[in-house]
């Protein structure tokens, strides 16, 4: 059995790397000019958010179905196993999660226990991303062999939109905007695709198998033709890998 280690621990890290003092202080040179991609969304730690305009936003999550446990959002915060490493210019950046923890309630999330790290390799999950250029984000997310991966596709905060199905193995996001953004998501496996009514979410479905990740790549833009001549690419997963 592992052991377990208070809150206050776990709490005084995380404080290390806010303060802002210190080697963490130092002002960082960042080469992207418009588009914010990243860990934005507070709520999805397994995810990105891509947003090339003040009005156009475009997310993705990944979330787990493991022994009839539905793993998802808040779960995965408390879930955390390891943040980091992570450049502030997004080139690389990763976080790994134990889904061996117990889902709780959320009245009882802070109840979580906190273990010595690392997590049980067979309870991990790890996910790995890479900023490419100004609007294109590649990745891929590693699972344990008995759990179900979902890619959630949606708009976080107040952003709207619709999602489609564009291919067998890509979904194709438009934004409620000013000027039309939209985003193109491609993964190595092809998922199970659903939608809700009007489009605003949507997730690709992948059963468990050994030795299972999912790889992806998304990417927004105005066009697309300019969009679908950048993701291809990237869609293979040797040239991710490499990355």
């Amino acid at each position: 059995m592992r052991s377990v280690f208070g809150p206050a621990v776990v709490l005084s890290g995380l404080a290390m790397f806010t303060a802002g003092h210190g080697p963490f202080g130092g002002e960082i040179e960042h080469p992207w000019k418009e588009t914010h991609i990243g860990a934005l969304d507070g709520r999805a730690w397994a995810g990105l958010v891509l947003a090339p305009q003040r009005d156009a936003a475009f997310a993705l999550r990944f979330a787990f179905e493991r022994n009839g446990r539905t793993i998802d959002g808040e779960d995965l915060f408390y879930m955390v196993s390891e943040v980091g490493p992570h450049s502030p210019d997004g080139l690389y950046a990763r976080v790994r999660f134990d889904l061996g923890l117990p889902v709780l309630s959320a009245e009882a999330k802070s109840e979580t226990p906190v273990y010595i790290k690392p997590s049980d390799r067979n309870d991990t999950a790890t996910l790995e991303w890479s900023r490419v250029d100004e609007r294109t984000a590649v990745g891929r997310m590693s699972a344990p062999r008995d759990a179900a991966i979902r890619l959630i596709q949606y708009f976080p905060w107040d952003f709207k939109g619709r999602y489609s199905l564009a291919a067998e193995d890509s979904v194709r996001g438009e934004a409620t905007s000013a000027k039309p953004w939209r985003c193109l998501l491609w993964t190595h496996r092809a998922g199970e695709f659903s939608a809700s009514a009007g489009g605003e979410t949507s997730s690709l479905a992948f059963p468990p198998q050994k030795g299972q990740s999912v790889y992806f790549v998304a990417v927004v833009g105005e066009e697309t033709a300019p969009i679908d001549r950048a993701i291809y690419r990237y869609k293979n997963t040797r040239t991710i890998d490499r990355l």
